[in-house]
């Protein structure tokens, strides 16, 4: 695809908080205002497996603009139906805080690749998990091969092999850069170690990995399978 695109990535802490006020809150107020702004779709998780397993939310959308997403949380602060109908959430009691922390990551989307989307085969389909998968790497250089990595090559076996990518991308700004945040999508996990086995088991993913121009790119990998809500868009 054409055009520089932005993932925006925020995931709540909500460790020993109850998720009733936040679950109301990116319904009800903040999911309606981002689109207004022209925001969407917008993703919204619940950790399932790895970090905050069943207590995280995970809320991921994007745009073209990233004056947008630099900016977003002023526009929403003019939104008059977002500042009502979100008022139990932004002005919680201090002593009942709605969350206990706020982690954001800004996303450049990988050129060429699929942004944010249920693939169609699995629109709809009860019980699908999604996986967020992060590269941490070690160099630039390593980071921008890697990157590069996945726009030729990679991401296509992936996908061949059961991997259905969701998005790609390099972060910009956050934790433990340089990395690379990719969404992926399987009806099951299951579905995800059959997956794991075509890829490994592909000739041509061990061609690639032979590949000098891919040699010697390691990567700290972190996975967290994480669980759409009801009222995701995704």
């Amino acid at each position: 695809m054409d055009g520089d695109w932005y993932y925006l990535l925020r995931v709540y802490d909500m460790r020993h908080v109850d998720a009733v006020a936040i679950d109301s809150y990116l319904q009800d107020a903040f999911m309606p205002a981002v689109k207004r702004l022209g925001v969407g779709p917008v993703g919204v998780f619940t950790g399932w497996a790895g970090e905050q397993s069943l207590t995280g939310r995970y809320v991921l959308f994007g745009s073209e603009s990233l004056d947008l997403l630099a900016n977003l949380d002023r526009a929403l602060a003019e939104d008059g139906d977002h500042e009502r109908l979100g008022a139990g959430f932004l002005a919680a009691d201090t002593g009942r805080p709605a969350f206990a922390r706020l982690k954001s990551t800004l996303i450049r989307a990988l050129p060429g690749l699929p942004r944010l989307h249920t693939p169609p085969s699995l629109v709809g389909r009860a019980g699908r998990l999604f996986e967020l998968r992060t590269y941490e790497q070690p160099t630039h250089e390593t980071h921008l091969r890697k990157s590069q990595m996945f726009v030729e090559v990679e991401h296509a076996m992936l996908g061949r092999a059961g991997f259905h990518g969701v998005m790609y991308g390099q972060d910009l700004v956050g934790d433990r850069l340089p990395r690379i945040t990719y969404l992926w999508c399987y009806p099951d996990l299951a579905a995800r170690q059959r997956a794991e086995e075509e890829f490994f088991g592909d000739a041509a993913v061990r061609s690639m990995f032979q590949d000098p121009r891919w040699a010697g790119i390691p990567s700290a990998i972190a996975n967290t399978i994480i669980r759409p809500t009801p009222y995701s868009d995704l």
